[in-house]
């Protein structure tokens, strides 16, 4: 009996074995997929977690070599839960801001700039500055897209920054954006996608964004394609300066000649200046060529002097960038030295003339420039310059004014006072006074009537090539179309006598500026011949006063010609007595 009791005990104890092993075994599957569930997990969260830690939440800017790792890892990530995207934000006038402000108050605005921005995005940014550009890897979301963040970083960055208690600086930002890895899996392809698109962002003016498109990418399209044929015109020197006179009316003689330039295009031909400037100043290569126009000018004028023995002065304009470079000076000092070229034949035109009270950088340049001896002109007065109180202070030698404000001086008051206070100041201070635009003959004698002498425009010339400049602008054509030089009477127009002609007649006549021999002569027994010459006009009357001076022999024909007109006076007044007796 107990035997069959230990074989019960011990089949029923086997049973529990096997279910006690089934049991432990189906623990420890279970065990083992919810560790394998967690691991997933946790390699999950942890993946996005080291992502978004890399990215940093607030540790501000971090050197370029360490957001090029970033971006290359980000670029390589596979996630669906996770999107990211490229920023690129440019401060405009950066060159300007750093030559004004120096470089240690720019590195304090770029400071408050990176926090403003840890500010909007407070996780899952990394951000690294390189001069005037901010490259940003942001997380997105459906708050955070491309298009809501350009926008709220634009407006948020664009404003007046405080350099101590009474120093504040306005700063305009632009924005380019795209998607990882739409616009580029790795560093280079990011950095060269957000700069083709922040050329078209640029184009659009201050304050603007614009989102990455993969056709930007393609080097056909046409945004692109200038923008590199610019970039080659700039190594290949395809530029070239064209020169447009400034003339004294009362001689006509050339007393100034500005520089233009223009690009030599290998298939458009010459382009002028608004096809390409936009962009340099984009790119930050307007400073390169505003030197090269001063190196060009100087070496032109220089073969200009070995060929002509006229003197007249060479200018060109100084763009806002290169008056804030706080190297200006010391370059000018050395091509002038070069060139040996003497400093008062040059003239430099500024348009943004207010700053020099403003700026230290820009009041040394003027200042430096001056005492050289080379002469400053104020251009385009009336645009971005139009006070004339603001001249007192200004070392200037001469004040060109735009046609668009000298155009109203008939329909506005306030541009009539400004213009003749301008007449006054210059005549005061012995400076020139140069309108700008002049396209008909009307115009120059209207000019001339309220005291401007000096002009420039298409009436006298257009811009030369300099091969051509000497010849056909120094020289004769144009000069003699204006003045009309009279040809001698012959024996039939002395003879010719014409009915008087009404006073619209001769106002006709004087604005087209006949000569005074082509001009009908009237005969009037009381009027005394001499008062004809109050009918010519200005103009006229200087030829005549020269023709007097370089042809003596027909002034006494002139001179004979009157006696006989008193004699033949004299006796029909004896006549008409006798009739009246």
């Amino acid at each position: 009996m107990n035997s069959g009791m230990n074989m019960l005990l011990a089949t029923g104890g086997g049973e529990l074995d096997l279910d006690t092993s089934a049991y432990i075994i189906f623990t420890i599957l279970g065990i083992i997929v919810l560790i394998l569930l967690t691991v997933f997990l946790v390699f999950r969260v942890k993946k996005d977690y080291y992502i978004a830690k890399y990215l940093g939440y607030d540790k501000g800017l971090m050197p370029l070599d360490r957001f090029k790792v970033v971006a290359n890892k980000i670029g390589k990530l596979k996630t669906k839960n996770l999107k990211y995207g490229m920023f690129q934000i440019d401060i405009r006038k950066y060159e300007e801001l750093k030559n004004t402000l120096g470089e240690e108050q720019l590195k304090v605005i770029i400071s408050e700039m990176s926090a403003i921005m840890q500010k909007l995005v407070p996780y899952g940014i990394r951000m690294t500055n390189v001069d005037k550009s901010f490259y940003l890897i942001m997380l997105l979301n459906e708050e955070h897209t491309l298009e809501n963040l350009c926008r709220l970083m634009i407006n948020n960055l664009s404003k007046h920054y405080e350099l101590g208690e009474s120093m504040t600086v306005e700063v305009n930002v632009n924005a380019a954006a795209g998607n990882i890895p739409e616009a580029g899996s790795t560093f280079d392809e990011l950095i060269k996608a957000m700069e083709q698109t922040m050329v078209l962002s640029k184009r659009q003016g201050e304050n603007y964004y614009v989102l990455y498109n993969v056709r930007y990418s393609n080097e056909q399209t046409t945004e692109y394609q200038y923008y590199q044929e610019i970039r080659e015109a700039i190594g290949n020197k395809e530029f070239i300066l064209h020169y447009q006179p400034i003339v004294e009316t009362n001689n006509f003689e050339v007393v100034g000649s500005e520089s233009l330039i223009r690009w030599a295009h290998k298939t458009k031909g010459i382009l002028p200046p608004k096809e390409f400037l936009s962009y340099m100043e984009q790119t930050g290569d307007i400073n390169w060529v505003g030197m090269w126009c001063v190196e060009q000018m100087i070496e032109q004028k220089n073969i200009w002097s070995a060929e002509c023995d006229k003197q007249f002065t060479v200018s060109c304009n100084l763009s806002e960038k290169q008056i804030l470079n706080s190297q200006l000076l010391s370059e000018f000092r050395k091509i002038i030295k070069k060139s040996k070229i003497d400093a008062s034949n040059l003239a430099f035109e500024i348009s943004d003339i207010g700053m020099y009270n403003i700026s230290d950088i820009v009041k040394t340049n003027i200042d430096g420039l001056a005492a050289l001896g080379c002469k400053i002109f104020i251009d385009d007065f009336g645009n971005r310059f139009s006070s004339p109180t603001g001249l007192l202070d200004l070392p200037i030698d001469g004040i060109k004014i735009g046609r668009q404000f000298w155009k109203k001086i008939d329909t506005s008051n306030i541009v009539k006072n400004t213009i003749n206070i301008l007449v006054d100041y210059a005549k005061e201070k012995g400076i020139m006074l140069v309108a700008v635009g002049v396209e008909n003959r009307e115009e120059m004698n209207n000019l001339r009537t309220i005291g401007i002498n000096y002009m420039q425009g298409f009436l006298f010339s257009k811009q030369k090539d300099p091969s051509d400049f000497i010849s056909d602008v120094m020289f004769t054509p144009w000069v003699a179309n204006l003045k009309r030089k009279p040809t001698k009477p012959t024996d039939e127009d002395k003879k010719e006598v014409e009915k008087p002609k009404s006073k619209a007649a001769k106002e006709e006549n004087s604005t087209e500026e006949l000569p005074a021999e082509e001009k009908p002569e009237e005969v009037k027994l009381e009027e005394k011949p001499e008062e004809k010459v109050e009918e010519k006009t200005e103009v006229e009357a200087v030829e005549v006063a020269e023709d007097k001076e370089e042809a003596p022999k027909e002034t006494k024909k002139t001179t004979r010609t009157k006696s006989s007109t008193k004699s033949s006076t004299t006796t029909t007044k004896k006549k008409a007595t006798d009739t009246d007796k």
